[in-house]
This record gives C-alpha cells, structure tokens and sequence, in this order.
C-alpha cells in the first residue's frame, strides 16, 4: 500500500526513521507503486533543504512543494503547502487510498481527501521497522547508555564528595549543594560530551524523590537517599541513554538499604522472565510478586 508520513523530523522518529533526514520544519514522506508494480518514494520539503536532502535522505527523489503544485493553489502556511504538495504527488501516480501511522495530522489527511485520496490508519507502520535494531542502531544505543554511566559517575561523585555541615547540610566549593547545582553540573557535562540534556535530570530527595517525574529542588542533605535520573540525547545520532540511581550520602538509612535490596531482587525477577516469547505483562507481574 502507498505510505503517508508527515511532521517534524527532529521530533517525529517514525519519520525521521524512514527517511534519514532530520530537519525542523514540515516533512512529508511518500511512497507508492506504479501501474508495473515498481515502488518508489520522495520527500518534500522546504526548498532551502533540498540540496542537503538530496545528498542524505533515503528516498528515490526530494521536492520543494511547489515543484508538484501550481503556485497559485498552495497555501501560504509552510505546513499546508507541504500537504498539499504531498497529497498531489500521490494523485498523480494514480493513488486512491494511502496508509498513514498514528502520528499523522489532520492537516495532511484533509488535503489528501481533497484530492480524491481515502486515508488509512496503520497503528503499526513504523512501529516494527524501529523496535528491530540493526548493528549499526545497537552501537549508538550502547554509545549513548556509556556516555549517560559517566555522567552518573560524575553526578554520584558529586554528592558523595560534598561535606556536611553541622545541620546535615551538603556543602561543596564552600557553598550549599543544592539539586540544580548537580542538575546544571550534568547539563554541562552533557553539552561538552556532545549530547543534550532532553527535559533536564532529576536530582531530588525527600519527599520530592517519592514522586515518580518531580525534578527535585533545594538543599542536599546528608544520610536522606537523592534519586538522580539522568537521560541524554546523542547530537548526532539522536539515540538516548538512560540511568537512574539512588545516592545516600554519609549513613544509608536501614529503610533505604532494605528497599535497595528489595528492587534488586526485582530486578531479578524480572530478567529471569526475560526470553523470547514472553510478555511486558509477566516481566511486571513478576516484579510485583517480587516485591
């Protein structure tokens, strides 16, 4: 079946993913057969990307949209135009129906359908082609997951090196370490490793550190557990780390040690479930029995 892929490439990975080229602006990603059965595909976007696009992008041809429609009939609206274009494309290879994934916007369904074209929805499309990795994919992955270690090595030496002040406050350089002195120190180290610190880590304690995405704020304390989440972006390859650790600076508190062994015991839980053919739901239910 022909495919219609639209949006942002620098935040719509589908797309992204099956055409190769990252950009800012509006991207459509067509695809269809003609009347003997031979598959082609295209790319149409904003013209000042096409030379680039033409050297990277994984389609047969790249278009600005009014190479495909007359200037008089596209819109004024980037995005709109880009749409319209795209619908156009698939008109004239004779094109009557096209599936779209689920993150497919209105606005490029409506000028498909004003041109004749029935929109389709594939919940899958896109879905196996990224969850299957290949070698040069689980490379960038492990690179990422590396990077993302260190910066929770240099995170964790962070609090743990600091000193206590009297009241149990954590001191370093002769001032208060407080979270967002740990979370800009691991901006910093991500930006100089080449990486961006999507969304900002999570360095909190207390009670801040009981709920789940909290970014956590104030003064660090000695003997009180600190959840540091980290989880940046390679710049180049768009692939993410993950991390997240508990740090207890001075005592651990026996309830923190015992919840530290009741996660690992999880954990073990969960990878002895891990094998070809079971399911996200046993990997939690065993967890949960676990715990």
């Amino acid at each position: 079946m022909p495919i219609l892929l639209f949006g942002v490439p620098a935040t719509n990975f589908t797309l992204y993913h099956r055409a190769g080229f990252l950009c800012g602006d509006p991207v459509a990603f067509v695809s269809a057969e003609d009347e003997n059965g031979s598959a082609s595909s295209a790319l149409i976007l904003r013209d000042i990307e096409l030379d680039r696009a033409r050297q990277v992008a994984r389609t047969d041809a790249c278009f600005c949209p009014r190479d495909l429609v007359p200037a008089g009939e596209l819109s004024g609206d980037r995005a709109t135009a880009t749409a319209q274009a795209a619908a156009h494309w698939l008109r004239a290879r004779g094109v009557r129906r096209v599936l779209g994934d689920p993150t497919l916007p209105l606005l490029a369904i409506e000028a498909c359908r004003a041109l004749g074209v029935e929109v389709a929805l594939a919940p899958d499309l896109g879905v196996i082609q990224r969850r299957v990795k290949s070698e040069a994919e689980i490379a960038h992955l492990r690179q990422a997951q590396a990077f993302t270690e260190e910066a929770m090595r240099m995170a964790g030496g962070l609090i743990l090196g600091a000193s206590a002040a009297a009241d149990g406050t954590l001191m370093h350089g002769g001032s208060p370490l407080t979270a967002e002195r740990v979370r800009g120190e691991i901006a910093v180290f991500c930006a100089r490793g080449g990486y961006t610190d999507s969304g900002g880590a999570i360095v909190a304690q207390g009670d801040r550190a009981a709920d789940c995405h909290d970014a956590g704020g104030g003064v660090l304390k000695t003997g009180l557990p600190v959840i540091v989440d980290i989880f940046p972006r390679n710049q180049t390859t768009l692939y993410c780390g993950d991390c997240t650790r508990t740090v207890c600076h001075g005592t651990i508190p026996p309830l923190a040690a015992h919840m530290h062994a009741a996660v690992l015991a999880a954990k073990r839980a969960a990878e002895a479930e891990l094998c070809p053919g079971s399911t996200g739901k046993r990997v939690h239910a065993a967890t949960v029995a676990a715990l």
